[in-house]
């Protein structure tokens, strides 16, 4: 293999590494560390896919073992978003099994799948798009139960944010009732 074409390669086999590692984490993926992985493989990615469209790449003139990790890294690449979908999917419902054993009942209540997906999936920032009377500030009590029984976090360290003064008295009484404490 030509000087150019292995340093290349080895580039390509840190990538491919990057991603297996990323894949092989032993919890949730968060999505904008995806997105950081792509992003640092951005430029191998470019040389990768202009590589495979030349002629060269095309009528086989290319180094075996060089071919097949363009084609592995590209494909990774290529995958990677909807394999951290996958993993993730898969973790979850082990996940949101412990949580549930953990928190429920939450206000008398046994939480469904659903929110305890949504306690369980553990990233940065979460979304919760519900309709009216679906649950949503019983996911949240339940996500500040699951905070303070597991030790994730203390009252202090958490801030919960709510529109009118209504909501966030409601919201304080009903975590006062819930775990006992501010």
């Amino acid at each position: 293999m030509k000087e150019k074409d292995e340093r290349f390669n080895n580039r390509l086999l840190k990538g491919i590494s990057a991603l297996v590692t990323c894949l092989d984490s032993p919890g949730i993926i968060d999505p904008v560390d995806a997105d950081d992985v792509l992003k640092d493989l951005e430029q191998v990615r470019g040389e990768a896919k202009g590589r495979s469209k030349g002629l060269l790449y095309s009528i086989g003139i290319v180094n075996g073992e060089l071919k097949r990790n363009i084609e592995t890294f590209i494909h990774g690449c290529d995958s990677f978003r909807e394999d951290v979908v996958a993993h993730n999917q898969e973790l979850l419902a082990g996940m949101a099994e412990d949580v549930g054993r953990t928190i429920n009942p939450v206000e008398g209540r046994d939480l469904d799948q659903q929110q305890l997906s949504a306690i369980a999936y553990d990233i940065r920032s979460r979304l919760v798009i519900a309709g009216a009377g679906t649950g949503k500030t019983t996911t949240i009590i339940g996500l500040v139960k699951h905070l303070l029984t597991t030790g994730a976090a203390q009252p202090e360290e958490i801030l919960l944010l709510s529109f009118t003064n209504a909501s966030v008295k409601e919201l304080n009484q009903r975590i006062i009732s819930e775990t006992g404490r501010r």
